[in-house]
């Protein structure tokens, strides 16, 4: 920091201080030396009409007068002594606990303020008043945290925002395909350490053509999410469901068996059928195909997506709304 502005902080600071508490011990000396003589004022006075009723001697009084006026010197020279000492010890205190901290604090704020100058807080210029420097600071810089606050949490929602649209079918709200590619891997790992069979299971939407033509697109996409919401809502939580493009979805799952596999995939394939999706007060007719292949330890997962899309398109052969499962002996 420039040495001149050090030195004119701690004299302007210094002045004021000095100046303020000057004022208080002349101030306190006045009452002082005021109430001291009023008192012994009264007090003299009752005991000069006290005296008189018992020697009316002139020359009695006079000295009664005069030892009065001495010991009213002598209280006014005690109190102001006594005022000084106490001033002078109030003032070392205020000065060691509260000036001595704030030079401290503005010279600290001076110094800060040269690198807070490049985000744009300048304290106020052409002024000696100290708490307004301190107060000029404070603000902007509460002023610019709070931008800097709304900016990180605008940033935080657009991370969240970019965060899902990478990982979720922004259709849907299921796992996109990607995603569902890279939690498989994962999964699988798990599994096989549990040495716990694992199944892909493709699912198709039948004539889904037939629903956009005959209903619209934005039928279409209700039924695509009402479809979504029902298989996601009956997958178990360490099991994994994404859609696999269009009308296509896609999910992993253990099971003890290729049987229990194909029987909760018979489950998912009643609760899609059973109820048709309502649109615009129309009912919309909806099966599902569904082909099952497990991921042996030689089938990774591209290949057993493939066995289970053979799996799906025999179902598709065989009358549609329908679970078939991938004919090992095929490999």
């Amino acid at each position: 920091m420039d040495k001149k502005k050090v030195v004119y902080t701690k004299s302007s600071v210094d002045k004021k201080i000095k100046k303020t508490f000057l004022f208080a011990c002349v101030g306190l000396a006045i009452v002082f030396a005021l109430v001291s003589i009023v008192s012994i004022i009264i007090i003299s006075s009752y005991s000069m009409s006290q005296l008189a009723l018992f020697d009316n001697s002139s020359d009695h009084q006079v000295a009664v007068r005069n030892i009065a006026i001495l010991f009213i010197i002598i209280t006014l020279v005690v109190t102001g002594w006594v005022t000084f000492i106490v001033v002078k010890k109030s003032v070392k205190t205020l000065h060691k606990g509260i000036c001595k901290p704030m030079l401290e604090l503005i010279l600290g704020i001076r110094k800060a303020n040269e690198g807070l100058e490049d985000i744009g807080i300048v304290m106020a210029k052409d002024t000696e008043d100290e708490i307004t420097l301190i107060n000029s600071v404070y603000f902007k810089m509460a002023k610019q945290l709070k931008t800097h606050v709304d900016d990180i949490m605008k940033l935080s929602g657009l991370t969240e925002k970019f965060e899902n649209s990478a990982h979720y079918d922004a259709l849907t709200g299921v796992y996109n395909r990607r995603r569902f590619g890279e939690l498989i891997q994962t999964h699988a790992v798990i599994a096989a350490k549990k040495n716990e069979p694992t199944f892909i299971c493709m699912l198709d939407l039948d004539l889904f053509k037939k629903v956009n033509d005959t209903y619209g697109h934005a039928a279409g996409d209700e039924v695509l999410k009402v479809v979504a919401e029902r298989v996601k809502g009956t997958v178990r939580p360490y099991d994994l469901f994404g859609r696999y493009g269009g009308e296509e979805f896609v999910m992993f799952l253990s099971a003890p068996d290729a049987e229990i596999a194909v029987n909760f995939a018979e489950r998912i394939r009643t609760i899609v059928y059973e109820t048709p999706v309502h649109f615009e007060g129309i009912d919309i007719p909806v099966s599902t195909s569904i082909g099952v292949a497990q991921m042996a330890p030689t089938r990774n997962y591209e290949n057993a997506i493939k066995a289970a899309d053979e799996a799906l398109y025999k179902a598709k052969k065989n009358g549609r709304n329908r679970v078939e499962l991938h004919d090992e002996s095929s490999k």
